[in-house]
């Protein structure tokens, strides 16, 4: 299986803790109930070979505009992505069954904009 990125984005600000040291539980719990609800669109999917980080900001800004970017970085085949529906699912459950760990958090105060990247273990 290669590894994938998703990226999710959603409109409003992440209700992300706000401490200073955010510990990486509470932001996984806070993404996987942004799941939950269904506050995350799915944008986009990459094979991690080719990707940029670059992609993923290119999010906050115009045309876009959003307040959020979650990454999730894990391996996938064909058969997992026969839908868009399909793939949240699977990032749902990797994030259910703690899968994917909190690998790094950017927030911009002054824009209210954050972006979380998480990825498997393997």
């Amino acid at each position: 299986m290669d590894t994938y990125i998703m990226t999710f984005v959603n409109y409003e600000a992440l209700a992300l803790p706000t401490s200073n040291t955010l510990a990486s539980s509470m932001v996984e719990r806070a993404i996987l109930q942004e799941m939950l609800d269904h506050n995350l669109t799915l944008a986009d999917f990459n094979w991690s070979g080719g990707y940029s980080v670059e992609n993923t900001r290119s999010y906050l800004t115009q045309p876009y505009n959003f307040k959020a970017v979650v990454e999730i970085r894990m391996p996938m085949d064909l058969s997992m992505m026969k839908s868009q529906e399909n793939i949240y699912q699977y990032c749902l459950k990797a994030l259910q069954t703690k899968k994917v760990h909190l690998r790094k958090i950017e927030q911009f105060v002054e824009t209210h904009q954050s972006i979380v990247c998480l990825t498997s273990q393997n």
